[in-house]
């Protein structure tokens, strides 16, 4: 057993202990492979720029007591099999602060050909695999910006809420509340979910094993993945989402995933050149 410390200028370090090897999962030795080494990018617009020194000791007090996987690097025994190792952190070699040309009115193009290279950006293996770059440039959206590149095997979706939740000030008026859950099924509609559960499987694997995907706007093709990105952006307003929302009777995020797959349907009718 044996503790991890953060170094750095922050000095934290946690009060208990944790094991000093941690198996990887399946899931997780797949999104190492060369194949699937997929990362997830957050960027975060800020309202004012990023003091540095606060910034590197939140992240030591936040981040990295969510997972010890934040404190750990991948290695491999003789037997092929890969772990989690615990190593100290140096906060420094995952905080980066990107230098652009001073004196510029807005930085909007500079940020936004940074941001769209970022799939370009490796992350080292000899250290925890996950970094944050802090971009203090005034663009339109903002005086700042805010880029988390991290290691899927590290992040998904609901870890990225339940960080976003821990690092944020509840407002509520009652934080003792708990979460509404949803209410049980019966045992007839569970049943007929595996069914068209089965059903589903079996006509996807059907089609991935003899059916040419057809040609539409998302397919790719050889080296894809090494040709220039360009991130495109939108605004909805607050205020019309949660109009939609009354509306339909939904959540916000059932407005949010709608316009998300609407466009995405439309960008997929779209006619090939």
């Amino acid at each position: 057993l044996s503790p991890w410390r953060c170094v750095g200028g922050c000095g934290f370090s946690n009060s208990c202990y944790a094991m000093e090897q941690l198996a990887v999962s399946p899931m997780g030795e797949i999104l190492n492979t060369p194949t699937f080494r997929l990362c997830i990018h957050v960027i975060v617009e800020l309202d004012e720029p990023v003091d540095i020194s606060d910034a590197k000791k939140t992240i030591c007090e936040l981040l990295l007591s969510q997972s010890p996987r934040f404190s750990s690097i991948l290695i491999m025994k003789d037997n092929g099999v890969v772990q989690w190792k615990k190593t100290e952190v140096n906060v420094d070699d995952h905080v980066f602060v990107p230098q652009f040309p001073p004196h510029l009115t807005s930085y909007d193009e500079y940020v936004e050909e940074y941001v769209s290279d970022m799939h370009l950006r490796k992350l080292s293996p000899s250290r925890p695999l996950w970094e944050f770059l802090f971009l203090n440039y005034k663009t339109t959206n903002g005086e700042a910006i805010m880029i988390v590149n991290v290691h899927h095997m590290l992040w998904d979706g609901a870890s990225l809420v339940a960080l976003a939740r821990a690092c944020s000030t509840r407002l509520s008026h009652n934080p003792t509340l708990s979460q509404t859950l949803m209410s049980s099924t019966s045992h007839l509609t569970e049943l007929h979910a595996q069914v068209h559960k089965i059903r589903s499987l079996d006509t996807t694997w059907f089609r991935f094993k003899w059916v040419e995907d057809s040609r539409f706007p998302i397919r790719g093709h050889p080296r894809v993945e090494m040709l220039p990105k360009v991130i495109a952006s939108n605004k909805f307003i607050l205020h019309d989402i949660r109009e939609i929302k009354n509306h339909v009777g939904g959540t916000v995020n059932d407005v949010v995933m709608g316009v998300v797959f609407f466009g995405f349907r439309l960008y997929c009718q779209m006619d090939l050149p």
